[in-house]
Formats: C-alpha cells, structure tokens, sequence
C-alpha cells in the first residue's frame, strides 16, 4: 500500500523534494544544521551514508508509521477514524513516535521542514494518506494482522544501502518456521532480538503466542517479555508500530512497548546488556560494516 513506486509515495517525496530544495528552507540555518548532524550520525553510526534521497525515505517511512499508529490510537480510544481525526493527531502523535533521544529529535526536526510546517500547503501530503478510501484500505489490512511495515521498508532502502550498514531482511515464512520451533516448546519465554529491524521476528513471534491454544492467557506480559535492539532509529520506529499493531486494542500501551524496543547497539558492552536475561535470542545476525569490536 505504501511501498516505493505508489502514488502516496510519489506525492510525498515529490512535495518532500520541492521543500528540500526551496530557497525558503535552504537558507534556513537551524535546518541546515539539522542536516549537518543527520549526516554526521549516518556516518558514525551507519557507513556514511548521506544521500538526501535517502533522507527523504527515512522521512516518509516515519510518517507511514505515524499513520498507522494514529489509526490504532484512535481504535483503541474508542473514537472514529476519519480524515480530520488522523490528520488533528497526526503532528502530536508523531512527537511521542521521535521520543528517546538526539536522533530521534533530529527526524522530528526534520520532518516540521519538510513534511509538516504548518501552512495550507503541507496539507498536501497528508491529503494522499486521508482519502477514505485509503483510510479503509488501511484498516482492513491492519485487520488482517501480521507484519505491516517490512515490505515498505525493504522497498525504500536499495539491497546495497541496507547490506552497508549490515541491515539484511529475513523473509515473514523464514521468520515463522524459526519462531513455530521455538515458541511452542518455550510459552512465555523472554525474547530478544539483538538486530530487530522493523520487528519482523517480534510480530511473528506475538502472532504465534495469540493462537497457541496451549497458553492460556496469551496476551498478559508478552510485551514485557519482548525486546528488541537496532542501531537505526528509522528502523526502531517501525518496530515500536509494528509490534504493537500486533496486538489486539486497548490490551496493550504503546509506552509498554517503547521501553523495551530500544535504539542500541547490542555488539557493545553496556550494563543493560549484561542484566537483560533472555531465553530466546533469535533474528538475522548483526552485520556490520568493518569495524574493530
């Protein structure tokens, strides 16, 4: 629905694009220093990588789980979704999406430039995710259950880009033959995912345990028993949306699933590291780009 090469997405990085390059938000310094430090963290974090293009991406993927996570808010609040009900909780929700730290305040810096500054023309982009019936599109996949932002992820970022920084995707039926061989025989085991992504293997693995006949309260503390670690913040946001859609509504709290879904690098030694005791690690390894660990 939201992949490379759809209209929503055309709409938006075309407009993202016009932005990027209007004398109006180039001559800006605080924008210009927001694009310093978000190329500076790509190349310290990520093998300097800091093509614009790839900006923008990274921008739109926010705002596509932003969309959703304002779509699941809103069911778990009781309250209708309609165009103006996402597009009022849209600026708010994608504050609480960016909390935790400097890169994450970068994007949502970013984002006020380039995606939403507040005049009658940002409304534009949010027109190609407000159409009704791409709101009920939206929903009746979310309906559906399972993975919802891999396919888009995989789809903005080139094989290349995503290899550099160590970033490779394990296929949804991979992921539920490993977990269907370990979720079964470990009910209620805390789970770890060092390398997460979007959260692939933490969705299959909530999946498995809301239809395993043999755990008798599926739900209670799953996501405490959850964690997931990645040193993309792109990357961590989709995971924070993707596994809590996962869940049915209202059981589960979004701030539940932050604090275990964390922007880290599990290769280094941290006392977090060291005290977290998980009986299942499980995900694609950690490539890396060359480094001394």
């Amino acid at each position: 629905m939201f992949e490379k090469g759809t209209v929503i997405w055309k709409n938006s990085i075309g407009i993202m694009h016009e932005r990027l390059e209007s004398s109006k938000i180039s001559a800006n310094k605080h924008f210009n220093s927001l694009l310093v430090r978000w190329k500076e963290f790509e190349k310290s974090t990520r093998g300097g990588i800091d093509d614009v293009t790839v900006l923008l991406n990274q921008l739109y993927f926010i705002h596509v789980a932003n969309y959703l996570y304002s779509i699941k808010n809103l069911q778990s609040a009781g309250r209708d979704v309609t165009p103006a009900t996402i597009s009022n909780d849209f600026a708010g929700n994608l504050f609480e999406l960016c909390r935790g730290g400097e890169p994450f305040k970068i994007f949502s810096e970013l984002s006020e430039f380039l995606w939403d500054d507040g005049t009658e023309e940002s409304r534009s982009i949010m027109n190609c995710f407000v159409e009704e019936t791409t709101i009920q599109a939206t929903m009746k996949r979310m309906n559906q259950g399972g993975d919802m932002l891999s396919l888009t992820y995989q789809t903005l970022f080139s094989s290349n880009k995503k290899h550099s920084t160590g970033e490779f995707y394990t296929p949804m039926d991979l992921c539920n033959m490993m977990v269907e061989k370990l979720a079964s025989r470990l009910p209620g085991a805390v789970v770890l995912d060092p390398s997460c992504g979007v959260g692939t293997f933490l969705v299959s693995w909530i999946e498995h345990a809301l239809h395993d006949k043999n755990i008798q309260d599926p739900v209670a503390g799953t996501e405490f028993r959850m964690h997931g670690w990645d040193i993309n913040p792109v990357a961590i946001i989709g995971a924070r949306v993707n596994t809590w859609l996962g869940f049915p509504e209202g059981i589960v709290q979004f701030g539940d699933i932050v604090q275990n879904i964390k922007l880290k690098n599990a290769l280094e030694d941290s006392e977090e590291s060291a005290s977290l005791k998980a009986d299942v690690i499980i995900g694609n390894p950690p490539w890396v780009t060359l480094k001394d660990y």
